[in-house]
């Protein structure tokens, strides 16, 4: 991956913490790769030990996002390590070149066409977090047995 061009790159600066800009390359995520982080990211926000696969996903997004070449015919450097994405963002641009991939990958998933696939994901998240909350309380609301 990290060797291959970066697919309708698109360039975007951000605002770090100290307040000094910083150019990155926004890249489409092949169709596959995105049905996975979009799949295993949902899976990641449910409750549980699910950080690291949340994390294996934000991960995966970064392996998109590249800061610019320094030297002409250089390729630009994809942020697809964790070393790499911790010299190159901080907490504020790492979040936002989260929020700015989703939208330019997936900002589809925001319009009116697909309003009604958002109301029913809402109404299952409901009913599969009621149903998770209820047979986690469960064995607490049993009475106890009178010694």
């Amino acid at each position: 991956m990290t060797d291959l061009p970066l697919f309708k790159a698109k360039p975007i600066t951000l605002k770090a913490f100290d307040g000094t800009e910083k150019q990155y390359l926004l890249s489409i995520i092949p169709a596959t790769v995105s049905m996975e982080i979009v799949v295993q990211y949902g899976k990641g926000l449910l409750p549980g030990d699910s950080y690291q696969l949340t994390e294996q996903m934000a991960f995966k997004i970064m392996g998109y996002v590249a800061v610019p070449a320094k030297e002409k015919g250089q390729l630009p450097l994809r942020l697809s390590a964790r070393e790499l994405i911790d010299n190159h963002t901080d907490f504020k641009t790492y979040m936002a070149l989260q929020r700015a991939m989703a939208q330019y990958n997936w900002g589809f998933f925001l319009s009116d066409d697909l309003s009604d696939f958002w109301d029913r994901l809402r109404a299952m998240a409901k009913v599969s977090v009621t149903r998770i909350i209820t047979d986690s309380l469960r064995p607490l609301l049993q009475p106890e047995k009178q010694p």
